[in-house]
């Protein structure tokens, strides 16, 4: 069962899962996207937080955005990026961001999500295979890139360069390993 921090008590998982959740958006003449309008088709407050408990009790902290891009690449479950000051919009292109690949704002789990929709991204917590740079190992930072979902690594005990994504948890396997997002730990949850 979902729980919420108290600034989002009344959060709906359309579909009883976070990672699943694509709910679509009925145009702009519909609604603001910025705000929470039952006409829109957003479910919750654009930029609502909420968490729940997995089944090892860790906590896991999602975050209600819409998706955008212009260039529409596939999607991947990988990281995402702020595309303005609301913290409420998100791109896949780390160039379509307000702030580059420092305004990474958590990881995009549906790769089935369309364009212009309403998701949830994770901002903290386990998230198992996700993919990361061919040489990550445990210990290494990950860190949004250039590109399309891309993530960039540090090694471990050196300063990042960028926005920390996550701690990678286990060694690279077939382009994915397990990882611990912490980005919303930096104040833009």
């Amino acid at each position: 069962m979902y729980g919420w921090l108290p600034v989002t008590s009344l959060m709906q998982v359309s579909t009883g899962v976070a990672a699943t959740v694509n709910d679509p958006y009925l145009g702009a003449s519909a609604g603001l996207i910025s705000d929470y309008d039952n006409k829109s088709g957003a479910r919750n407050l654009l930029g609502a937080v909420g968490y729940d408990i997995d089944s090892s009790n860790r906590l896991l902290v999602y975050k209600y955005v819409q998706i955008i891009s212009t260039a529409k690449p596939s999607l991947i479950v990988g990281p995402v990026y702020f595309t303005d000051n609301t913290f409420q919009i998100v791109s896949p292109v780390s160039t379509e961001g307000a702030y580059g690949v420092n305004g990474v704002a958590g990881v995009l789990l549906n790769a089935s999500a369309t364009y212009n929709n309403y998701v949830f991204i994770q901002v903290w917590g386990f998230l198992a295979a996700m993919v990361v740079a061919g040489s990550t190992a445990i210990g290494d930072a990950l860190i949004g890139a250039a590109g399309n979902q891309t993530t960039g690594r540090v090694a471990a005990n050196t300063a990042p360069t960028n926005t920390v994504l996550a701690m990678a948890l286990t060694n690279v396997s077939s382009t994915k390993s397990d990882v611990l997002i912490t980005v919303g730990l930096g104040g833009l949850v």
